[in-house]
C-alpha cells in the first residue's frame, strides 16, 4: 500500500541465508542474474525485506553498504542507489533474538540494525480483522481471548489467522466452541484455557 500510495513498484524477499539472494550472481557463462533487490536499488521502488529476523546474520552484513550509502557493489559492478529506492524491513521481533513466541528468530547485528533507525510497533488492526475474516461475532470472540491472554501476560499466539480459519470452519457448519478448541485454544494448557475463556 505504501508503494501504491507513492506510485512506485513493490518488490520483496523473505528470509535469506546467502548474500547472492539479495545481490544476484554471475553464472559460469558470465551472465549476471538480477534480483528484486537489485532492481529496486537501481530503478527505484518500495522494497520490503520481510522476515528479516529469520535471515542469516552473515548474509545480511553483505548488504550493509547498500543500505547506508548512495552507491554499492553488486557482482557486475558499482550501482548508484535510485533516489526513489525505499527499503523497509519487517520482523516479528525487534532483532534481539528468539523469544517465547518466535523461537526461530535470530539476533541481528547492531551494524545492520542501525541501518533502520525508524521502527514502528505495528499491532493487529482489529477492525480490519473483523472486516476480512467473514464472521464478525467469531472475530470478536478471538479478539476477547487475545485481550485476556495479554492482560494475564500469557506468552501465547492468538493471531488474525485464527479469526480467518475459524470463520471458514463455522461457515462450513462447525460449532463455534469446537472451532475455538481447534484454533486459539489448541496449544494452550488447561489453566491458560481457563484464563482466556472458551
Amino acid at each position: 500500500m505504501v508503494a501504491k500510495a507513492l506510485g512506485l513498484e513493490w518488490r520483496f524477499n523473505g528470509a535469506i541465508s546467502m548474500p547472492h539472494e539479495m545481490l544476484g550472481f554471475i553464472d559460469a557463462g558470465g551472465t549476471y542474474h538480477r534480483t528484486p533487490f537489485r532492481d529496486c536499488y537501481e530503478h527505484g521502488g518500495v522494497y520490503c525485506f520481510d522476515e528479516v529476523d529469520r535471515s542469516d546474520a552473515v548474509a545480511l552484513l553483505a548488504v550493509n553498504p547498500h543500505l547506508a550509502n548512495g552507491i554499492a557493489q553488486f557482482p557486475d559492478g558499482q550501482i548508484h542507489r535510485h533516489k526513489d529506492c525505499i527499503i523497509i524491513g519487517t520482523a516479528n521481533t525487534w532483532g534481539l533474538g528468539a523469544d517465547a513466541n518466535y523461537s526461530g528468530a535470530t539476533k541481528l547485528d547492531d551494524a545492520f540494525m542501525s541501518r533502520f533507525p525508524i521502527r514502528i510497533n505495528w499491532d493487529i488492526d482489529e477492525k480490519l480483522e473483523r472486516d476480512i475474516c467473514g464472521n464478525v461475532d467469531w472475530a470478536c470472540r478471538v479478539q476477547k481471548a487475545r485481550a485476556k491472554a495479554r492482560a494475564a501476560g500469557l506468552k501465547v499466539m492468538i493471531d488474525v489467522r485464527m479469526s480467518i480459519a475459524g470463520a471458514a470452519l463455522i461457515a462450513n457448519g462447525m460449532d463455534s466452541d469446537e472451532v475455538a478448541s481447534m484454533t486459539y485454544l489448541a496449544n494452550l494448557k488447561p489453566e491458560q484455557r481457563t484464563i482466556v475463556g472458551g
